[in-house]
């Protein structure tokens, strides 16, 4: 199955991507041919900063990226998964708990090490717009 038909059955809430650029301005693509670019290796996977999240309880819901960009985080998982973007010092849990087999929910968790100030449920709140 081609990485633009997979995508299509993921996620099919974003109609397209606009990239910024210095030299021809604002360039709108539809996502369907972002993917396909992506794939063809004729655009790069854009890397992310997330900056602040939104919480409900103890589960992250919303990202806002340095960018200004805010999505849900099953919206970023997906375009990452598509290989769209690339949430930077953090990495995707998708997995299947061994006790139960049950499919634990796609998030993002800080690659281990000794500090705690890096966690990704430590970055600052902020409250979604939509």
């Amino acid at each position: 199955m081609s990485v633009a038909r997979r995508w299509k059955d993921l996620w099919k809430s974003l109609r397209s991507l606009t990239y910024k650029t210095q030299t021809q301005g604002d360039i709108v693509l539809p996502i369907q041919e972002v993917i396909q670019r992506i794939s063809d290796n004729q655009l790069a996977t854009v890397r992310m900063f997330a900056s602040r999240i939104n919480r409900k309880y103890s589960v992250v819901k919303d990202i806002l990226f340095s960018s200004s960009l805010e999505l849900h985080v099953s919206e970023s998982i997906n375009l990452q998964m598509a290989r769209v973007l690339t949430l930077s010092h953090y990495r995707i849990i998708d997995s299947y708990r061994q006790d139960s087999g049950k499919r634990i929910k796609a998030h993002y968790r800080a690659y281990a090490n000794d500090s705690r100030t890096n966690n990704f449920e430590s970055l600052p709140r902020f409250d979604p717009t939509d």
